[in-house]
């Protein structure tokens, strides 16, 4: 080995991280589907994250979709409403509400075999309490009027990332 000369032996170290995907909004949450029966031969779908992060303001999309397997004629009306909490629990009015933050807040559809409804909401929250939760109801009716549903789905926005905010 010649004089000042230090040789170094390179070692090839693969790194694997599990990150979470990124969605074109830039929202770190993949989206996912959540369903619920109703009736016998129906299901009412979501498509979409369940939360939301970071708050950007930017846009995030979902859908609801009443399925049956009937080829029956079905409805679904949808409604997205939100609320944010203080650190006490308690509701707080006016923080961080913009008057567009779900587009459409309200929507209704219908078809046979299916129908699907198509929102945004808004990746926001106040920094000043828990965080928000969007809340999409829905009421679906299936095989042709005789079987009527309600229930919700909820979408989150946290207040920060803190303990990964439960990253699922």
């Amino acid at each position: 080995m010649k004089k000042g000369l230090l040789v170094l032996a390179a070692t090839a170290i693969a790194v694997s991280l599990a990150l979470p995907v990124i969605a074109a909004s830039g929202n770190k949450y993949s989206d996912t589907t959540a369903s619920e029966a109703c009736g016998n031969d129906s299901t009412v779908t979501y498509a979409g994250p369940l939360k939301l992060w970071p708050p950007n303001h930017k846009y995030v999309p979902f859908s609801v979709t009443i399925t049956d397997d009937s080829g029956d004629n079905v409805m679904i009306a949808t409604e997205v409403v939100h609320e944010e909490y203080a650190e006490d629990g308690s509701e707080m009015n006016g923080a961080g509400n913009t008057t567009d933050d779900a587009s459409p807040a309200a929507d209704e559809a219908s078809g046979s075999g299916s129908a699907t409804t198509n929102h945004e909401v808004r990746s926001e929250r106040s920094g000043r309490g828990d965080g928000r939760t969007y809340t999409v109801a829905y009421e679906a009716s299936a095989d042709n009027g005789l079987t009527e549903c309600m229930g919700t789905f909820e979408i989150l926005v946290p207040h920060d990332m803190r303990g990964g905010a439960d990253w699922k």
